[in-house]
């Protein structure tokens, strides 16, 4: 959970006797996503399915779905706290979310858009509602996914601009997520 992670960062502080400087990292990454959760507050809330592997399908699992709870959405598969597991790929269909965001566990974002014409190719994949709306995007997994290191707490921003991009601007896209068009 983010909870865990923050609680980990104050832990390692503390080992190597610096236990201000783990408050005060601590302190900063809250107010990061605490903007976050203000600036989507009374925003629509798209159902969000994020996947961590695609073949086969692994709903995203333990602070995930925080992740995108804190920026404005909906998260429909995994359940937070809880393990990344594998899940059918009749399940995705059948929550047939808004946003499909595909994050591979340990892969950059040059890495996992090689992975993307396979979840195109899956059945039914172009009657879901994220891919007939162009709202299916690939992201840097290994980065702002699916460690628990301090670059995760850029992760509610970074969904919040694939979310509601009349309310971010996309400073990250490019780097940390692209929009998929297959």
């Amino acid at each position: 959970t983010i909870a865990a992670i923050l609680e980990g960062f104050v832990a390692v502080a503390k080992a190597v006797g610096r236990p201000e400087r783990g408050q005060q990292l601590v302190s900063e990454l809250r107010a990061q996503i605490e903007a976050v959760r203000q600036r989507v507050a009374g925003l629509p809330r798209p159902r969000v399915a994020c996947l961590e592997w695609i073949e086969p399908p692994f709903a995203m699992g333990n602070w995930g779905p925080e992740l995108v709870e804190l920026a404005g959405g909906e998260n429909l598969l995994g359940t937070s706290g809880a393990h990344s597991t594998s899940t059918p790929w009749q399940a995705v269909r059948d929550a047939n979310p808004d946003v499909l965001i595909i994050t591979p566990c340990g892969f950059s974002l040059a890495r996992a858009e090689q992975e993307m014409p396979l979840i195109a190719s899956l059945p039914g994949y172009r009657e879901l509602t994220a891919a007939r709306t162009d709202n299916v995007f690939v992201a840097d997994g290994n980065l702002y996914f699916n460690r628990s290191s301090p670059s995760l707490f850029d992760t509610p921003e970074i969904l919040a601009e694939m979310l509601h991009p009349s309310a971010f601007e996309p400073r990250h896209e490019g780097r940390a997520w692209r929009r998929f068009r297959g």
